[in-house]
């Protein structure tokens, strides 16, 4: 199945929230295919089923992302090609790597809209999860919260930063000079709090947090998660 994003100008991508909310339209996706040259309109995508044989999906708003760094290669997106598919009025794109949420969120300027995982979170310039769409327009608050990410996961090349364990849950803010709180830290030590979904809580994802926050103490930041 998967884990999609979507190019959406709804309040929730699926419509639940605001069943007639607004919609980018299919003449409007495709003037911004036309318009770019990273960009190739192919009307369908295909991917090779276990037994071998090839599952094909046509629909004319099916664009490919031909300067993605695994364009062509083997990859999770179907096969190293990262389709992007207009479907219900959003703009869609299967398991994509961070590279890849950045062209998103660019397209999605270009569209007036904003980029939104399957469980609700959105995502910013640089590929970075958030719980507020708001969150997702200013630079410099996204940069620091890269800059923090990079430091304590690594700058993973040509994929999921943080680790794909993690890049579902959204990031409140980022560096707080005090406690989410408001009360002021005795020691002045920097903490990047962190929302974690009760449903999404696995013990494979709670090791992760906990590896990144021993990474966290070492650099002099206090790793904050708390479960909602």
């Amino acid at each position: 199945m998967g884990y999609d994003l979507h190019i959406t100008r709804k309040k929730n991508w699926d419509g639940f929230d605001d069943e007639h909310g607004p919609e980018i339209a299919l003449k409007e996706w495709l003037a911004v295919v036309e318009a770019d040259r990273e960009l190739r309109l192919d009307g369908f995508c295909e991917v090779q089923t276990a037994d071998g044989g090839v599952l094909r999906h046509t629909a004319p708003g099916i664009a490919v992302w031909t300067r993605w760094s695994q364009h062509g290669q083997a990859g999770e997106a179907a096969g190293g090609i990262a389709w992007f598919a207009f479907s219900g009025g959003n703009i869609v794109v299967k398991n994509p790597d961070r590279q890849i949420r950045r062209k998103m969120w660019r397209i999605a300027r270009a569209l007036e809209a904003k980029v939104q995982g399957d469980e609700g979170e959105f995502y910013d310039r640089f590929g970075n999860p958030v719980a507020d769409a708001a969150e997702t327009l200013g630079y410099w608050r996204a940069r620091r919260r890269d800059l923090v990410f990079r430091f304590i996961w690594g700058n993973c090349v040509g994929g999921d930063n943080p680790p794909q364990v993690f890049a579902r849950f959204p990031v409140v803010d980022c560096i707080y000079k005090t406690s989410p709180s408001g009360t002021p830290q005795v020691t002045g030590r920097r903490m990047l709090n962190i929302v974690v979904p009760k449903s999404s809580a696995t013990p494979q994802q709670r090791a992760a947090l906990e590896a990144a926050r021993q990474r966290a103490k070492t650099l002099g930041i206090d790793l904050v998660i708390t479960v909602e």
